[in-house]
């Protein structure tokens, strides 16, 4: 979908300190994304990540078909990929001599902005964790609890990981109006209202779901926190073409 481009890249001239304390490293931007194909239109995203230091934040246009940035040699870095600025994150993770091609993908970018949020805190927490161990063991890693995996950490052991899922909790509301609407990430349905202000209930684990009704036009966001405490919100989606 995406538009093939050439791109020249002015390097800086950087001292022989900072080679030996950085590595330079290649993040493919995905041709496609779930919701672009919902939508039928390209977008722009916003890239958040962590560097092994800090976290830092940078815009990346509609034609981009790469990005380059540089991470702390020797230490964790992590990133999300966030159409927009607005719908569900994709997520991708480098560690020290991990030689992968980082490509974004669904299904760990609401737990890597978790961490994103702990990195801007409390980065010593966060740099010398193994997410490449968390992934063998489960798929899904937005199935963690944020709360018994922060919790894991700070006491220096993450142990067993099936300990950490999160259970699934009940959540209701009233907000929807009639009609389809479609969750912005794969792996979690739809949703059918059949008349405006029927109450509608989900069974999910802890997480934050986008879901876009069929005019396109609003977008209900539902926030599932620990202990199941549930918050929802329909808001207007923004025009960015």
């Amino acid at each position: 979908m995406r538009k093939l481009s050439i791109i020249f890249l002015l390097l800086p001239v950087i001292s022989s300190c900072s080679v030996l304390e950085n590595e330079r490293i290649t993040l493919l931007i995905p041709s496609s994304t779930y919701v672009e194909e919902l939508f039928g239109k390209d977008m722009y995203y916003t890239l958040s990540y962590f560097d092994g230091e800090g976290v830092e934040s940078r815009f990346v246009g509609y034609d981009e078909e790469f990005v380059t940035v540089d991470v702390k040699r020797g230490a964790l870095s992590f990133f999300t990929l966030t159409p927009i600025g607005t719908f569900s994150p994709l997520s991708t993770y480098h560690e020290p001599g991990d030689d992968r091609v980082l490509r974004f993908g669904y299904g760990d970018g609401e737990f890597i902005s978790f961490l994103l949020d702990v990195a801007s805190e409390r980065p010593e927490l966060v740099s010398i964790l193994s997410l490449s161990y968390i992934e063998k063991e489960l798929e899904d890693m937005d199935a963690l609890s944020q709360r018994l995996f922060l919790s894991a950490v700070e006491k220096g052991r993450i142990g067993k990981i099936s300990a950490l899922l999160s259970p699934e909790w009940d959540a209701a509301t009233t907000l929807l109006e009639r009609g389809r609407w479609y969750s912005d990430k794969p792996g979690v349905d739809d949703i059918v209202v059949l008349e405006t202000g029927n109450e509608f209930t989900f069974t999910l684990p802890e997480g934050i779901y986008r879901f876009i009704h069929e005019g396109k036009e609003k977008m209900f966001t539902l926030i599932i926190a620990e202990k199941g405490e549930s918050v929802g919100k329909v808001s207007t989606l923004p025009i960015w073409y």
